[in-house]
């Protein structure tokens, strides 16, 4: 026992000495003290290239290129390459030295080709909208091709002859523009082909160092027999993928995906014939061969509606049913095949593996980090962040985001709110408003989004959602609903029944957002915000406006209540003008009488006709002791230690911006989440804060 302490004495009086000389380890310093800023996840997004290492049996390498879906699905901006020592378990970013400092955080990466002499040279290519990439060390760090393709590269595809021939071709697609590139010497010069689209898919022969021959894909399909230097078109739809059968030399055959399904040619190019993959689409967006196609004839396809399998050389398909993931964007095997047949899918929810012929799944930690427009702060537990990600649903962390779990309910329209029981440790509820047509569904589950069910809907897409504080004691649900009416539910969302009416002379109350003071249901007061504020006080029939601040022409973005309402009746908003005149008093405002009268707050904070105004706000838990609250707008946080009275603002990482949505927590940390995920800011204290099993 004398050891173990002295041990840990020694543990305390070293890290006390290393946090007094910390640096500074963000851009950003307020008041003297260091602080600093860390992205926390979560991922699962776009995987729209991979490529596995020829080594794979000793490596288990596999690459990907890490996509981010912006506001709607089919906007995505590039995120660079990460790279995966185990398979696709875990992945890490890699260094990408670009000509342009700023792409090296917007690299678009759309194609990947190992060196088949990698075990050698540990050559690795990459396809890039920035231009074509190099790494000579596996895959950890990336320089630019010099004197390569600058820019909208798309595919790229290394010789089988490498090691001897250094032969290397690149695609170019941009608008209407459609060309090939050609090395003979590893990169180092290139002679280029305008006649010749290769925009997304290139693949050599296997027997390329004797027959020459190779295709290139985009707006057709190209075909040369004389190692690039002149090429005749074979086929004239749109294509997306290429691939040689492993026996070329022999059977002459060749495989073709694009808008209309698969195509298949037996003698090298000439004639092609047409096969349906899935009855519900012809979009086949890639292709896999198996390395033992000689004995099992297998061709795997990728579409917007999963992965396909033919065993019989193409001519019939039939789903692999038992795989997980949505639309598939990249296929590869495995080198292993034979003895292992290992199978990974690039896909829009990450990167996918199977060890048994697609038969049974395992997805990683995901590849690239997903969209938060919201982020929900457990009630229970600060260190519970529930994240909801644009497209991919819901993602639950218990530790403060150091992992992540999915929590179900990916839907394709995206999740408008999500809200957490107070008593989720037992009961494991969470209620989210889901839109639909033009309203709302309503979706619960009672096992931490294990299952979903569908509760009802509204045809008001307004989303509120928030639970009673004394729930289950007192189990009772608010939302908003059709007309912006406030609504509330006593059987956990099953049904819902108005709450208060218009105040007199209006139609409607057009709330967006409903807020419960920690009081409730001891004094019954319930808020509101949307197009204005309002609030119902205990035993009131109609919702009343505030006296001053929030008034009617007031858009009202966000609400928060204080902690200590009990004792200093204290609420924040960001409000944002509408017409008239919406140029002015946009901010954050204070009420300190329960929401009666309103006052804006000017120090620190953007003017009142700031272009990108405050959003969100948000307390720290521990409001009555540090008097914190942040404020942010898409691309600042703001920072209050007076209750408002002053601010000071933070520097955002451009990677994390725009910001979405944000949490107070402790410690002087916030969450924040955006468009890259969930990141948190950290006020660094030189004071020690010993592990929990200390205290």
């Amino acid at each position: 026992m004398p050891n173990t302490i002295a041990r840990w004495l020694c543990l305390i009086v070293a890290l006390a000495s290393i946090w007094s000389v910390m640096p500074v380890t963000g851009s950003d310093q307020e008041n003297g003290e260091p602080s600093a800023w860390s992205y926390l996840g979560p991922r699962g997004g776009m995987a729209l290239s991979l490529a596995v290492s020829p080594s794979f049996a000793s490596d288990d390498l596999v690459l990907a290129g890490e996509h981010q879906t912006l506001s709607h699905p089919m906007l995505q901006v590039g995120l660079g390459i990460r790279r995966s020592p185990d398979g696709g378990v875990t992945w890490h970013p890699t260094t990408v030295v670009a000509p342009d400092a700023a792409l090296s955080a917007t690299l678009a990466v759309q194609d990947l080709a190992f060196s088949p002499a990698f075990t050698i040279d540990w050559t690795v290519f990459a396809a890039t909208w920035s231009g074509l990439f190099r790494s000579s060390d596996g895959g950890e760090s990336w320089h630019a091709v010099e004197d390569g393709p600058e820019q909208f590269i798309t595919s790229v595809a290394v010789a089988p002859d490498f090691a001897a021939s250094r032969h290397v071709m690149a695609g170019y697609g941009y608008a209407m523009a459609r060309l090939l590139y050609v090395s003979e010497d590893g990169g180092q010069s290139w002679s280029q082909h305008s006649d010749v689209s290769a925009s997304t898919d290139i693949a050599y022969s296997p027997n390329f160092a004797t027959d020459g021959t190779a295709l290139a894909a985009g707006e057709g399909i190209y075909l040369t027999t004389n190692r690039g230097i002149s090429w005749t078109q074979v086929l004239t739809s749109v294509t997306y993928a290429v691939a040689f059968s492993p026996l070329f030399a022999t059977d002459a055959t060749l495989f073709a995906a694009g808008t209309d399904g698969v195509r298949i040619s037996t003698d090298g190019g000439t004639t092609w014939i047409s096969r349906t993959v899935a009855t519900d689409t012809t979009w086949v967006r890639a292709l896999a061969i198996s390395p033992a196609f000689a004995s099992d004839a297998t061709v795997f396809a990728g579409t917007q509606r999963g992965l396909y399998r033919s065993t019989d050389r193409g001519m019939q398909w039939a789903t692999v049913a038992e795989y997980p993931g949505p639309d598939v964007y990249a296929i590869a095997l495995a080198p292993t095949w034979v003895t292992t047949p290992t199978l990974l899918v690039g896909s829009t929810a990450g990167v996918y593996r199977s060890d048994d012929d697609g038969h049974t799944w395992y997805q990683g930690e995901g590849v690239a980090p997903l969209r938060v427009p919201r982020l929900v702060q457990g009630p229970d537990d600060p260190r519970r962040l529930t994240a909801v990600t644009a497209f991919h649903g819901v993602y639950q962390s218990d530790n403060g985001g150091a992992t992540w779990r999915h929590a179900g309910l990916r839907r394709p329209t995206g999740i408008a709110n999500i809200a957490l029981s107070p008593d989720y440790v037992r009961d494991q509820m969470m209620l989210a408003a889901v839109p639909a047509g033009g309203g709302m569904n309503f979706y619960r589950t009672l096992n931490g989004g294990e299952a979903w069910d569908i509760l009802g809907s509204t045809d008001y897409p307004g989303g509120g959602l928030a639970f009673s504080p004394a729930f289950p004691t007192h189990p009772v649900v608010f939302a908003t609903g059709q007309h912006g009416k406030v609504l509330s539910s006593t059987d956990l969302g099953e049904t819902w029944q108005p709450v208060g009416a218009p105040p007199t002379g209006t139609t409607s109350l057009e709330a967006w957002h409903v807020a419960v003071p920690p009081t409730y249901p001891s004094d019954g007061t319930l808020f509101a915000g949307g197009a204005g504020f309002w609030r119902l006080p205990p035993g009131a029939q109609t919702w009343q406006p505030a006296a001053t601040g929030l008034i009617t022409n007031t858009q009202v973005t966000s609400l928060a209540v204080s902690p200590d309402y009990a004792v200093d009746q204290v609420l924040v908003a960001t409000g944002q003008r509408t017409e008239p005149d919406w140029t002015t008093n946009s901010g954050v405002y204070r009420s300190t009488d329960g929401g009666v009268t309103w006052i804006r707050l000017a120090t620190g904070l953007p003017p009142a006709d700031a272009q990108s105004p405050p959003r969100r706000v948000a307390f720290s838990p521990d409001y009555a002791a540090d008097r914190t609250i942040y404020a942010q707008t898409e691309t600042q946080l703001y920072r209050s230690t007076d209750g408002g009275d002053t601010w000071t603002a933070i520097s955002v990482p451009p990677s994390a911006r725009p910001l979405q949505d944000l949490t107070g927590h402790t410690q002087g940390r916030v969450h924040v989440g955006g468009e890259s995920g969930v990141w948190r800011y950290t006020l660094l204290s030189r004071r020690l804060y010993l592990p929990l099993a200390l205290r």
